[in-house]
This record gives structure tokens, sequence and C-alpha cells, in this order.
């Protein structure tokens, strides 16, 4: 059987939205005096992605 691949997918917003994000961790970090990633810049990743697409193909 052929293996299906996998993908990794980062999306960085718009500078706009990362300043949004950077105000809304700050304060979450305020309130709950802990964040773990209160400094890092906004980003969505998604991990080992399976490409269904690659079903059935030789």
């Amino acid at each position: 059987m052929k293996q299906i691949p996998l993908y990794s997918l980062v999306i960085f917003p718009t500078i706009e939205q990362i300043i949004l994000i950077k105000s809304f961790k700050k304060a979450l970090q305020d309130k709950i005096s802990w964040f773990g990633s209160a400094n890092s810049n906004a980003h969505i990743t998604l991990l080992n992605l399976e490409n269904e697409l690659t079903f059935g193909r030789t």
C-alpha cells in the first residue's frame, strides 16, 4: 500500500491581525499572570495533514 504523504501548514495573519492578537495575549497574560506563548508571534500551525487526494493514484 502506498504511504499517505504528510504535510505541515503554517498560516501567518496580516500585520493588523498580529497586533490585535498580541493585545489579546497581553490581556490574557495580565489576567492570569502566566501565559506560555504570550511573546510568540500570532500564527496557526497544522501538522501532519493527510492528503486524501493521493488515494487511488499510482
